[in-house]
């Protein structure tokens, strides 16, 4: 018997709803998938399992969205340049002195925001139970003096992205991130998506789950007084290990790690990207304009890949990694999630999994869903 689909979908969409059941028949866990177009929900569909028994997704279930978290990071500096609080040409030090030390004075805000300030992780190790420590994250990163392999001028940060851009956003706003997002835009929108997640909200969350050839990692070597970089990237905090996932602690969802553990659903991740395009939030086409020219692009010395980068969000390459659309923007996460505008179309995508699985393909296995959607737009 198949897993059971739930949700809805406009009439013209059918197959976009065959092709998220052919991901639940092949996965243990569960998902949700959405799509507006003009800013009216098109797609809302949810099923499988929340967890490692048999409880259902249910249409309110909440789920950690892994890098998917760095949009919120990205529409917070949008919205600190829409307002001349922030420039991308300035020195992070002009708003956070003490990021100058190890030689960093010169360092930019656009370098920064497009993952070339050279600090893909922290070097020296720090605790993290029973969740990390954000602002001791960014004093360290503060402290610490860029890499010098010319192969990272271009390195995806995958954690000390949102505790960089966290620690400078509340330089200049004085709110973190999670409380400039909520206030500017998840509350003014009605958007179910939380950066440091309410108490009682800890029952709506789904627990993640390693999917067939996922592996996690050793933890550093205990002891060490400086980090080797994979350690330094992966291992510190040890964001994967073998066992215990951490990020189904209450504990790791209560804290703020900005770059990827925003709790949410895909219908709110959805409706953010459509308010993007329909001019519904404080940001102007300028300035969404700004956000998606690219900063950076090339080879990308973590993902191992072609990338691009804007103001904290990824663009499109020849991967297709953000769906069959070529000026598509937003930002995939760990496992399989995506968060995407596709532009010509009006239209914009969310697909947030429980179980994680290795990339091949189309960022698969949501690569199905996307075209299923592209083709029904007209592609």
């Amino acid at each position: 018997m198949g897993v059971r689909v739930r949700g809805r979908v406009e009439p013209g969409y059918e197959t976009v709803a065959e092709a998220f059941a052919e991901y639940l028949a092949e996965t243990r866990g569960g998902a949700a998938f959405s799509a507006t177009v003009d800013g009216v929900a098109v797609v809302d569909l949810w099923g499988g399992s929340r967890d490692d028994g048999d409880r259902p997704w249910e249409a309110d279930t909440l789920q950690i969205l892994f890098s998917g978290s760095k949009v919120l990071i990205a529409v917070c500096l949008l919205l600190l340049l829409e307002r001349e609080e922030l420039r991308l040409d300035a020195p992070i030090a002009a708003y956070w002195p003490e990021f100058a030390a190890a030689g960093k004075e010169d360092v930019t805000v656009a370098e920064l925001v497009s993952h070339r300030a050279r600090l893909p992780g922290v070097r020296t190790p720090f605790p993290s139970d029973p969740a990390p420590d954000g602002a001791l994250a960014a004093k360290l990163l503060a402290e610490q003096p860029r890499e010098d392999d010319p192969a990272l001028e271009l390195a995806y940060h995958g954690i000390s992205f949102g505790w960089l851009c966290g620690e400078l956003i509340r330089r200049v706003d004085g709110r973190t991130v999670g409380a400039l997002f909520h206030e500017e835009f998840a509350a003014p929108l009605g958007l179910d998506i939380w950066l440091g997640l309410p108490a009682d909200l800890e029952p709506r969350v789904g627990q993640v789950r390693y999917g067939p050839g996922w592996r996690g990692r050793a933890p550093a070597p205990a002891g060490s007084a400086r980090l080797n970089l994979a350690d330094s990237v992966w291992a510190n905090p040890l964001i994967f290990p073998e066992h215990d996932i951490p990020w189904n602690r209450p504990a790791w969802h209560r804290v703020e790690i900005p770059s990827s553990n925003a709790i949410g659903t895909a219908r709110s991740m959805a409706r953010l990207f459509g308010a993007l395009l329909s001019g519904e939030t404080p940001l102007s086409p300028a300035t969404l304009a700004l956000g998606t020219t690219p900063l950076s692009g090339g080879f990308d010395a973590v993902f191992k890949r072609p990338m691009r980068y804007g103001v904290g969000l990824q663009l499109q390459t020849e991967l297709g990694h953000l769906g069959p659309h070529p000026a598509a923007f937003g930002h995939d996460g760990s496992g399989g999630g995506v968060h995407a505008a596709w532009p010509s179309h009006a239209a914009s995508i969310s697909f947030v999994p429980n179980e994680l699985h290795r990339s091949r393909g189309l960022y698969a296995p949501v690569g199905r869903i996307l075209s299923a959607l592209h083709r029904v737009l007209g592609a």
